[in-house]
């Protein structure tokens, strides 16, 4: 196994530990009644990392420029947060990695198909596993994989995106309580794939 495709693999499998452990912490993605929302931006953009995202109504974009909450988590690597406002425990968070390539790409895929690291956490099931066009203009390859794990007792999915953009590659990891990943998948999750632009 090749030194970047190592390193693919330890992002990824670093991205689902610490989204396990946030979702201990959250507690909750909705706000009670009179309570104010925190002001946050509605658009990511970054010249450095050539993506650009509209965000979709009513979530809470945090990134490493402006990490609110998260400013622990948004280290190493880690660029962008994002919470719905209207599913609990919803959450959409992104990784870079330099130097990586499309072989990369394709090794990690094979991984996937043959051996998870992600089949490591409790009650994981593969749900599946796919190769899809995102962006505006549906020309960027990435892998999608979902799969379902028990996080503190709540059965939970995941759907990881993992794409190179430029010498780049990218994990978006996204996560819901399972009863409501469809809804939120339809809500936020797609939307954040199908408006995100390349330069």
């Amino acid at each position: 196994m090749s030194a970047l495709l190592r390193r693919l693999l330890v992002l990824v499998l670093g991205v689902v530990l610490v989204s396990v452990g946030l979702g201990a912490q959250r507690g909750g993605g909705g706000r009670g009644p009179g309570m104010e929302r925190p002001e946050t931006p509605t658009v990511f953009d970054s010249e450095e990392l050539k993506i650009h995202i509209d965000a979709p109504e009513g979530v809470l974009i945090f990134t490493a420029a402006e990490p609110g909450r998260y400013k622990s988590v948004l280290v190493n690597g880690k660029f962008l947060h994002i919470d719905s406002m209207v599913f609990r425990n919803t959450v959409v968070e992104a990784k870079a990695s330099p130097n990586m390539s499309e072989a990369d790409l394709k090794g990690y895929l094979n991984v996937l198909e043959t051996n998870p690291p992600q089949a490591k956490l409790p009650g994981y099931k593969k749900v599946s596993l796919k190769t899809i066009k995102i962006g505006k203009q549906k020309d960027k390859e990435a892998i999608d994989f979902v799969y379902n794990v028990e996080q503190n007792g709540a059965p939970t999915t995941f759907r990881q995106v993992a794409f190179v953009h430029g010498s780049n590659g990218f994990v978006f990891t996204c996560s819901s309580l399972q009863p409501r990943f469809g809804e939120a998948d339809i809500s936020l999750f797609s939307l954040v794939f199908s408006r995100m632009e390349f330069k």
